[in-house]
């Protein structure tokens, strides 16, 4: 009797700390805002004080647009079966992946599922999971098309 293994669960977490640093970077052009430009009268200080101040919101706030980003994904999960795997609820035949490729153009490492039935790749971004699990999926992809190439 043959045994299946269990199916691997690869689950999207959002990160917490990119949140907690937004916060702390608000927090800290308040201060800056409040000592800077508040406290001191001399009009250069203010001036860096206020330029400081505002770069620190413009990075907080790109600090929590991305922890929204992870957010969304909080719910979906990658399931690695025998057969198939089911990407964001989407159940995908092996046989039916064509090819599959690493793109490294931008800073993020994603892979691109290339499916005989669609025109456009379907990225899957290491960012959204925690590393291992992405070279996990990454192994399962090679074993799996490679054991139905032959």
């Amino acid at each position: 009797m043959i045994m299946a293994e269990p199916d691997k669960i690869i689950k999207i977490k959002p990160l917490y700390k990119l949140l907690l640093l937004g916060i702390g970077q608000l927090y800290g052009a308040f201060v800056i805002y409040r000592l800077g430009v508040l406290t001191i009268k001399e009009a250069w200080i203010n001036q860096v004080c206020l330029i400081a101040v505002l770069a620190l919101v413009g990075w907080s706030v790109y600090l929590i647009y991305s922890f929204f980003q992870f957010y969304r994904l909080k719910d979906d999960k990658i399931i690695l079966r025998e057969n198939n795997l089911s990407l964001f609820g989407v159940e995908i035949n092996y046989r039916d992946i064509k090819e599959f490729g690493i793109d490294t153009s931008d800073s993020v490492l994603s892979v691109n599922i290339h499916l005989n039935y669609l025109e456009e790749p379907i990225p899957v971004v290491s960012k959204f999971m925690k590393l291992k699990d992405f070279h996990f999926l990454m192994k399962t992809l090679i074993e799996k098309t490679n054991q139905n190439q032959m």
